[in-house]
């Protein structure tokens, strides 16, 4: 005989899914941000101040992956120990419909698709802004930090817009000295035109007059944009024939190079825009490959949004079907899904969409279908049990 409502078993089963939940994301977060905040400092090199900002920031932005991650993980453990302990099948044995079994995963799921939805459109991007509006933050400060760091790990930093290279083996950032520079310069399929090698070099805020001008962003105004200029005494340059790599010139006279340091505006940084930035540009007549990847990053964001609740779909029964009695391990089977069919199938399908090989609405849907179809799969599986 089957029974009604269970009310009891639901709440039951809803608390043990919700504690987990909740450990899980706290958990992944903080490891998240531990190796976000690990990259932040390496490449960027952040002041304590700055830093102790963009934590809080980076946490907000790691909840895109830790939303969905803490719904495979904590529906999987939650029945997956149930099942173990045969307290599904004392469910069915007492006349309770699995179907009622499963709603309080679905119920968890559906609450985090809600939150990760609106984190992933708007809150997510804002915080990137933010975050990389604190880490342009003293843009001096910052640029001593890089020389440093350049000179003590003997590894060429990038300048301007990526295309010239700089490598040093000693800075003093109280005068701003640098030692032993050598600067490389490649054309635009990155084959190198130019070497400079100054008998010195010091560096000057803003943009000395008649500097050679190495922009980041060409959209960006003269007004935007943040100069320093490296002034050279002494040296040579050497120019060379990008098609054949052959030096075929060398001058005394070294010019000095202004790089602009201006971080990318919100209407140029496409991962950052803001939803209606975003459906703005999708469809602008302008260039095809910016449409392209507005699109594509439109689509990403939705199907990551919506993955907790496929996720959550696929992982309750599944582990109910897997009965593995270690608690953990129950987690594996959803989790070999998600890494090796999932995020390769958003990552394949944002490549495609940014060449514009394929639609990205279609392709960024692909992998939410494969979790669907399995979930709905061993729902039937279980159901029929």
């Amino acid at each position: 005989m089957r029974k009604g409502f269970p009310s009891t078993i639901i709440r039951y089963i809803t608390g043990q899914v919700i504690k987990t939940f909740l450990l899980t994301v706290s958990i992944v977060t903080v490891l998240w941000v531990f190796v976000a905040a690990l990259q932040l400092m390496r490449h960027h090199h952040v002041g304590p101040v700055q830093f102790l900002v963009a934590v809080p920031l980076l946490a907000v932005a790691s909840l895109a992956y830790t939303l969905p991650l803490g719904v495979l993980f904590s529906v999987s453990v939650a029945y997956g120990r149930m099942s173990a302990e045969n307290e599904i099948s004392a469910m069915a044995w007492n006349g309770v419909h699995l179907g009622w079994a499963m709603t309080p995963a679905l119920g968890v799921a559906l609450a985090a698709t809600a939150a990760s939805l609106y984190l992933n459109t708007e809150v997510v991007p804002a915080a990137m802004r933010a975050r990389d509006a604190v880490v342009s933050v003293g843009l001096m400060d910052a640029v001593d930090r890089n020389l440093l760091y350049a000179a003590q790990s003997q590894e060429p930093i990038k300048l301007g817009h990526g295309r010239v290279s700089m490598s040093l083996d000693s800075y003093d950032p109280e005068r701003r000295e640098m030692g032993g520079v050598t600067i490389i310069v490649a054309d635009e399929d990155w084959r190198p035109t130019r070497r400079i090698d100054p008998d010195s070099a010091r560096l000057v805020e803003g943009k000395e007059p008649g500097a050679l001008e190495f922009k980041r962003y060409e959209e960006l105004p003269e007004s935007e944009r943040h100069y320093i200029t490296i002034v050279f005494g002494g040296g040579e340059v050497t120019e060379f024939d990008p098609a054949s790599g052959m030096a075929i010139k060398t001058r005394a006279l070294v010019p000095s190079i202004a790089v602009d340091l201006a971080r990318t505006a919100e209407e140029i940084d496409v991962d950052n825009l803001s939803l209606s930035a975003l459906v703005e540009l999708a469809g602008s007549p302008g260039e095809e490959s910016r449409r392209n990847e507005a699109r594509t990053v439109l689509c990403e964001r939705v199907a990551l949004g919506l993955s907790p609740f496929f996720f959550g779909l696929m992982a309750a029964p599944m582990a109910m079907v897997v009965r593995w009695k270690h608690t953990l391990t129950s987690f594996l089977p959803s989790l070999m899904v998600a890494v090796l069919v999932y995020y390769p199938a958003i990552m394949w399908a944002r490549v495609q969409g940014e060449e514009g090989t394929l639609d990205p609405f279609y392709t960024m849907a692909a992998g939410n279908g494969v979790v669907l179809l399995v979930g709905l799969v061993l729902t039937v599986v279980v159901l029929r049990k």
